[in-house]
């Protein structure tokens, strides 16, 4: 009944504003350095080397639109290359829908390292349009990961991982390092079928569930705002 009720909010236009994986906002964001799964296509395109199946996603809002400027998150990838469409809101009014086209490949001179990129279209409601460039980076050696994420050559973000276990990993990201950084702080802890989270999204906590089950995984965290957000995404996997 939660994944129909879910099915049904991800294909209700209008209906919902999100932000970008419940899964990276239960962690506060702090997800450069970990770049796992479908959503690093936003996060670090580097990281869709890690996605070693073919997997879809889509994430929701289920309050508070206006305090969150994404209505809508929908990517998929096959390990190598991937989509995405987001629809958000700037304070302005103005809504922007991005096209994004992304990519990954290992550097093989240099073991471990494997670099991203995002080709973007914008088309804002206002009869604007930009393309724009991101490009990400991803080293892996052992149980640490660093990453960066040069998001539209103006925002570059840095970030680490370490996997303490194969159930727990802790991040920090810095976000817009060179103009007015902010820390995004994140831990992920498995049990069973089972993900719990928590983090600090600059000075905002965060917190979430993951439950997985077979090939689809459902996740649900909170921002604690002026008032709570609370997003929902849903990943099938193949």
């Amino acid at each position: 009944m939660i994944l129909l009720c879910l099915v049904f909010l991800l294909t209700s236009a209008g209906r919902a504003y999100s932000c970008v994986g419940a899964r990276a906002l239960g962690m506060g964001g702090a997800f450069i350095g970990v770049a796992d799964d479908v959503t690093t296509v936003y996060w670090n395109p580097a990281g869709l080397i890690n996605c070693k199946t073919i997997e879809g996603h889509g994430t929701i809002t289920l309050n508070r639109k206006d305090q969150m400027g994404y209505r809508m998150f929908y990517a998929y990838s096959n390990g190598a290359v991937g989509i995405f469409h987001i629809v958000r809101q700037r304070e302005t009014g103005v809504t922007e829908n991005w096209y994004v086209l992304s990519g990954a490949t290992n550097i093989e001179s240099a073991p471990g390292l494997s670099i991203g990129l995002n080709l973007r279209y914008e088309h804002h409601s206002n009869r604007s349009r930009e393309t724009q460039m991101d490009i990400g980076a991803l080293y892996g050696k052992g149980p640490w990961g660093i990453g960066v994420m040069w998001q539209s050559l103006n925002n570059l973000r840095l970030g680490i991982s370490y996997r303490v276990n194969d159930i727990m990993v802790v991040s920090a990201d810095i976000y817009n390092t060179l103009n007015n950084p902010r820390i995004m702080l994140g831990t992920e802890v498995k049990y069973k079928a089972f993900v719990f989270r928590a983090g600090a999204y600059a000075d905002d906590p965060t917190m979430g569930i993951g439950y997985n089950y077979k090939d689809v995984q459902i996740d649900i965290a909170m921002m604690f705002r002026r008032d709570n957000i609370i997003i929902a995404g849903i990943t099938l996997k193949y």
